[in-house]
């Protein structure tokens, strides 16, 4: 698998010659966001070690299990949106 920007992905197709999919090209407005976003888990992501211990304890616990479960359900419907 390869990630890269929509920008990325049409220069490289244009540049092997390759039609670029109509729906990949299209108007897209700037976002711009301020500050960081919010987590409803609350990790603080300061101390990463410390952070990454904390969130493995709590995925072993199903402390969390909620806010798992709605951030797969929020990414299912993303994609599924995309179909």
């Amino acid at each position: 698998m390869v990630i890269s920007s929509v920008e990325e992905f049409i220069r490289l197709e244009q540049a092997s010659g390759e039609p670029v999919p109509k729906d990949v090209i299209r108007e897209r407005e700037a976002a711009v966001r301020r500050g960081l976003p919010e987590d409803p888990l609350g990790y603080d992501a300061t101390d990463i070690k410390a952070c990454a211990l904390t969130m493995a304890e709590a995925a072993l616990s199903g402390r969390n299990r909620p806010f798992v479960e709605a951030e797969i359900a929020a990414v299912k419907k993303r994609f599924e949106d995309v179909k």
